[in-house]
């Protein structure tokens, strides 16, 4: 049972104390991912459940990456996602203790670490990179979406307002995907269309319409083709990272771009995001002098 009642959106109350918010967590066993801050974005996360908050930190099972080996060392610092209800919830960390005993009930003992209580647990995707907004040009850029990879199954009810929306069952599901195999998904029609809202060079916020929140969860794999104003388009494998409805029938979704194995394929499309949105905040910079001048 929750410690306290969730707003509308599934969201805990505002100002709620990071050790409530955590406790709810614990006493549903919800999937916790974990990565070293600098590697974000670039390398997959590790996923274990919460278990418990412990005298002096939270206590999880020992995290995993399917297929790889997990080095993490007492010490190291940590940025740590889990989800509530439709919510991405995210605090920095660092790890205690990297492996010891930890009772996940009265008759079971498995090996867990101990996390850090965080001063603070920010809600949503709060990447510290600068976001360009874009909503509001004249020239969109267009952006096509399909679904990829493996089925996912989750837990929740589409239906239920206040359903519970829980993480796929493979930690960091996009990388079970392969983009020459992805990229196979473009020879039929998009999942949904809607155009870039804000963007920097490692994620998008995009807007769509028509298009209901809980038709996406959060760490789902996704396909985006970008139609860029000068004609180019740019297509990358992205993982969902935050949903949160728009209006009476839209939906806000927060992507991060995933890294590619042909790196000079990645540093093309880079380099071109990179440039459009250094034009844009040139463009704006020059606004703002002539407005002050």
């Amino acid at each position: 049972m929750g410690l306290f009642k969730h707003d509308s959106d599934g969201r805990c109350p505002k100002g709620t104390p990071p050790a409530e918010i955590l406790r709810e967590a614990c006493d549903r066993n919800v999937p916790i991912c974990v990565v070293r801050p600098e590697q974000a974005g670039r390398l997959p996360m590790a996923r274990g459940r919460l278990l418990d908050l412990g005298d002096d930190g939270i206590d999880i099972e020992k995290v995993q990456i399917p297929g790889k080996e997990v080095r993490f060392a007492s010490g190291d610092q940590l940025d740590a996602y889990f989800s509530i209800g439709r919510t991405l919830y995210h605090f920095r960390t660092s790890l205690l203790r990297a492996s010891e005993p930890k009772r996940l009930n009265r008759r079971m003992v498995i090996l867990g670490m101990t996390l850090a209580m965080p001063g603070r647990i920010e809600q949503g995707d709060r990447r510290t990179l600068y976001r360009v907004p874009l909503g509001g040009r004249v020239e969109r850029i267009g952006v096509e979406l399909w679904r990829v990879g493996p089925e996912i199954v989750h837990e929740d009810d589409p239906e239920e307002e206040h359903a519970d929306q829980t993480l796929p069952a493979m930690a960091f599901n996009v990388h079970a995907v392969d983009f020459r195999d992805a990229v196979t998904a473009l020879d039929r029609e998009p999942d949904c269309r809607g155009w870039v809202a804000d963007a920097s060079e490692h994620g998008f916020g995009l807007r769509l319409e028509f298009i209901q929140p809980h038709r996406f969860h959060i760490f789902d794999p996704v396909l985006v083709r970008l139609s860029m104003p000068d004609g180019e388009e740019i297509v990358h494998l992205c993982e969902t990272r935050s949903i949160r409805p728009v209006g009476d029938d839209g939906t806000r979704l927060g992507i991060v771009i995933m890294k590619e194995n042909d790196r000079a394929a990645s540093r093309k499309k880079t380099a071109m995001i990179r440039s459009y949105l250094n034009e844009i905040q040139r463009e704006q910079l020059r606004r703002m002098r002539e407005k002050a001048g």
